[in-house]
Formats: structure tokens, sequence, C-alpha cells
């Protein structure tokens, strides 16, 4: 999975996004590393690359991405070279798309994603991803390209987009294309706002005077936010500086979406104990989803990030980072944690 963040405000967002990106990294990601930013220009800047963000900063100079909104992201290692990082920009250079989560219990849903794959080339769309077939792991498409599905979500709702020109109803797009996922766009007409779709995922909006900061995680803020709070599981919404908007439902297809259940924290612990210098995905996978009593959406990994900022915050765990080597010769970054002496 994914760790990424957002920033709008009177500072360098390129720096903000990829500094908070920096804090975060390895938690549950560290192998591709992307940026985008939308000047003043009205220009839509990205870069991403292999790599975690020692290796972003090797080829690309903060000073080239101007901006005072922007979104920075981090993923696992899934094969492919940096096509398959995020940001994914529409064909239209109309936005930029990141998202969080995976196909979860909808994996057996791929055909959707193709099939809307499929109707998106017959309308002339392309995706940035595509590469011949692979492995099949991903979406497989008619023209025998292998994409992200990310990528198909960027180019669905930049399509819903040219032909509704509402930012709210081309969110809706995402409707279509089931995942367990938070999706946050950048458009390059809206210089002031992040729009977000979220299904089951982590959301975190941050405020401090005039600027607001978005991450899956808490770790990722800076000491001058104020105010933290959560975004809901399937809504669309909107994020200015003045505050979040809650917009509508994502679908009735994504009720209800369970809550933890109380009493993760033991498992959790215990877990660590057992298994010193853990991921959090391995903690998440072993710990925390054997507790939930129940097979539909869930926030599973939503509990495993609440759970880890409240023992970091009460001392109870520390992290170490340890880079990790691919047969290409590219650095990845992951973050182990342990039980506090």
């Amino acid at each position: 999975m994914c760790v990424w963040t957002g920033y709008i405000g009177p500072r360098k967002a390129a720096a903000e996004s990829l500094g908070m990106l920096q804090r975060i990294e390895g938690i549950w990601s560290g192998f591709y590393t992307g940026l985008a930013v939308l000047g003043g220009d009205g220009k839509l800047r990205h870069a991403k690359t292999t790599g975690y963000s020692r290796y972003w900063l090797e080829q690309f100079r903060l000073a080239d991405f101007p901006g005072q909104i922007g979104l920075a992201h981090s993923r696992t290692d899934s094969g492919g070279d940096a096509r398959w990082g995020h940001p994914f920009v529409s064909s239209d250079g109309q936005l930029a798309l990141i998202a969080q989560g995976s196909q979860g219990i909808f994996g057996g849903e791929r055909g959707t994603v193709e099939a809307i794959g499929n109707r998106l080339l017959s309308a002339g769309c392309s995706f940035s991803s595509a590469v011949p077939k692979i492995n099949g792991r991903h979406p497989v498409l008619a023209d025998g390209s292998e994409v992200h599905s990310s990528d198909v979500h960027a180019e669905a709702v930049a399509y819903a987009y040219s032909q509704s020109r509402d930012h709210q109803q081309a969110l809706a797009a995402h409707a279509d294309l089931p995942s367990e996922a938070v999706y946050v766009s950048l458009f390059q007409d809206c210089p002031d706002t992040l729009w977000l779709a979220n299904v089951n995922q982590r959301c975190l909006i941050g405020y401090a005077p005039g600027e607001v900061f978005l991450a899956s995680s808490a770790l990722a803020f800076p000491e001058r936010v104020t105010h933290v709070e959560e975004l809901p599981g399937n809504v669309i919404a909107s994020v200015q500086v003045s505050g979040l908007r809650i917009l509508q439902s994502l679908s009735a297809r994504y009720q209800p979406i369970e809550e933890p259940p109380s009493g993760l924290e033991k498992p959790f612990l215990a877990y660590l104990a057992e298994h010193p210098w853990s991921l959090l995905a391995h903690i998440v996978d072993q710990a925390i989803k054997p507790c939930y009593p129940f097979s539909n959406l869930g926030r599973r990994a939503t509990a495993g990030h609440r759970l880890l900022e409240k023992l970091v915050r009460d001392g109870q765990i520390e992290d170490r980072h340890l880079e990790y080597q691919t047969d290409a010769g590219i650095c990845g970054l992951i973050t182990q944690w342990h039980l506090c002496d």
C-alpha cells in the first residue's frame, strides 16, 4: 500500500508535501516516489521515480515545482518502472491523482476495471502506466497493455469532468471502480481545492493559520498544525484552507463500513512483543484483521495507523528505518517498529 500527503497554503507546496512525506515514508511504502503541484501560472507540474525520496531529490529540484497546492506519494514495489508510481496525470492534463489502498474485498472485480479502461480507450483516452503485459496481476486492456488501476481512476474522473465540467460529479466516477481506497485529485482549473473520494481508508486534514495539510498519518504533520480532523468513509468531499466540505455519499454499495472494534491495542502490542521490529503491514494483517468479526468493508488499515500514532505519542514503541535494494539496484525504504525498553 501507500502513504501520501497534500498541502494548500502560502508556502511552497512541493517542499511542504515532500517534507511531510519523508516523515512517514517507509511506514507503508518506500519504493516509488512522486510529486505534483499546481503553479500560479496554471501549469500542473509532476515527477515520479523508483526509489524513496532520496532518489527523487537526486533527480529533480524542488525549485522547479512552484505552486501553493500539491500532493506527494510513496508506495511499495509492485514491479515496473516509474510509470507505476503516483501521481497519475490524466492524458488531457486536467488532473493529477493519488490513491492509497487496494482492491481488497473487490479483488474479484478486475473485469469491471478492464471494461471501463477499454471504454476510455475507445473514447480516445490513454494510460501513462501502460506497459506490455507484465504478469497479469493488474488490469489488462484490449490493446494488450497492462495498466495500474489508479491510472484508470484518473482517466475516468478526467473524462467525466470533460463531459460535465463539474468536479463533484466527476468524482462520482470512482463509484464505478470498486476498491478499498481513498483518492485525492488536484484539478488544473481549481487552484485552491483538493478533491477527495474515500471508501474506507485513512485521510487526515490538519490545520494551521492560513494552511491546510493532508496525510495518511498524523505523524506527517508539522508542529504548527493546531487541529486535525479525519475524513469519514464513503464520501466525496473537498478541502480548502477554509475547511473541509462533505459533499455527498460515494456509493450505496459501500454501506455499512465497519469501524474498528475496541481492544485492538492489546493484540497490537502482543504481536510486537513476539515479533520485534515488525512492519505496520504485518501487524495489521496478523494482529488486527483477525479481531474483525466480519468480512465486509472495514477500516483495518485505519485502525493500524491510529494505534501506531497513539503508541508513538505514549512512548511505547520506537522505529528504525532500513534501506533495501532490489535486483535492479534501486533502494527502497522500510520502517520497522519495536517495543520501547
